[in-house]
């Protein structure tokens, strides 16, 4: 298969209208800050993979859920003429260029490929046009923790064999990003510091994450006798 067979799909919202949904901090420009840059560092990752990419963005989104729109981008990018589409979000900071070359890699051997989180989502969706249905993926239960199953089942019964990737952690709330610092440590938080010195919110961040670190403590039991 020809690398020009294959696309990028990045699934996402635009910064803006994703920071009405999201908030990774109590701080309204700090959270703006944060998925911007969490946004464009998925741009620019997509941007070196050297593939054909095309971002779906609320506006060209069409569907009354999820699952109807995303069923309708992949139909679009299928519809130019690509024999494969690898889809991505736009909040998984631990996404490496390596994972995309694994996921051509593997679908350039003719096989689907699905990254999943801890939480039962997915980061990452590689899926050969063979294999697609739209009325199938339409009708999953999209942002639950479910759809990683329903996909692993979905893309077991197929054909072309399924790879599966590492697991990593998206970041969906405040709750989110502190597990990923507290899961890779040293070294996601020198990258989101790197990430967000530019932005002039990485005091405000440490600040509010601070805050929830302090609320989960309070939250917490008594020790058993």
């Amino acid at each position: 298969m020809n690398r020009k067979d294959t696309c990028i799909l990045l699934f996402t919202r635009t910064p803006e209208e994703e920071a009405q949904h999201k908030i990774l901090s109590p701080f309204s420009n700090t959270n703006l800050s944060l998925i911007k840059s969490l946004f464009n560092r998925t741009v620019d990752l997509v941007e070196k993979s050297g593939l054909p990419f095309v971002i779906f963005s609320e506006e060209k989104q069409q569907g009354d859920n999820f699952g109807e729109r995303i069923a309708h981008a992949l139909q679009e990018v299928f519809e130019k003429g690509y024999r494969s589409v690898i889809v991505l979000g736009g909040d998984c900071p631990s996404l490496k260029k390596r994972d995309l070359i694994k996921s051509l890699k593997f679908i350039e051997q003719g096989k689907n490929v699905l990254g999943g989180t801890p939480g039962g989502g997915v980061y990452l969706m590689a899926i050969q046009k063979e294999n697609f249905d739209a009325h199938i993926l339409s009708n999953f239960s999209w942002e639950t923790p479910f759809i990683f199953n329903e996909l692993f089942s979905f893309l077991s019964e197929k054909k072309s064999s399924l790879q599966l990737l590492r697991e990593l952690q998206d970041i969906n709330h405040q709750e989110g990003l502190w597990q990923l610092l507290g899961k890779y440590h040293q070294m996601v938080f020198r990258q989101l510091k790197n990430l967000l010195e530019s932005t002039f919110c990485f005091s405000a961040l440490c600040f509010s994450l601070q805050k929830i670190k302090y609320n989960t403590f309070l939250l917490r039991g008594p020790p058993a006798a």
